[in-house]
């Protein structure tokens, strides 16, 4: 879903997306580029992501001033040969479960990842097993 040519004037804000399946294996599950609006409140709850090779479930680009708030997702993450499930998602916090990829993973602190046998929270930055 490249929601990044659509109009929504200044403020892009409660979305939720609840359920379903995205399987794209060419490209990133949910990509949002906030380059133009400010974005805040977007929810993606118990959703499933398969995404291609070396692309991200969910992947943000912003630039500028462009405010980016209150982003969440809860999904189950199948990457395919990916080099990292989030990207450039800092902003977001997100309880995810399925298989977890090694790097960067950005995203808030206090977020969670079950995947691979291992629990793990972000902490200070960095997700930290438990």
């Amino acid at each position: 879903m490249d929601v990044s040519s659509w109009d929504f004037g200044s403020l892009f804000s409660r979305i939720n997306i609840n359920g379903g399946i995205i399987l794209n294996p060419v490209n990133a599950g949910i990509y949002i580029s906030a380059t133009k609006y400010t974005f805040r409140r977007i929810a993606i709850i118990n959703v499933i992501l398969e995404t291609g090779s070396a692309l991200y479930c969910i992947q943000t680009a912003k630039s500028g001033t462009v405010a980016i708030s209150g982003w969440y997702a809860s999904a189950y993450v199948s990457p395919i040969n990916a080099s990292s499930v989030l990207g450039r998602s800092s902003d977001w916090l997100v309880d995810l479960s399925g298989n977890f990829a090694t790097v960067p993973n950005d995203c808030e602190d206090g977020s969670t990842f079950r995947g691979n046998g291992i629990f793990r929270i972000r902490k200070a930055g960095a997700w930290v097993t438990i």
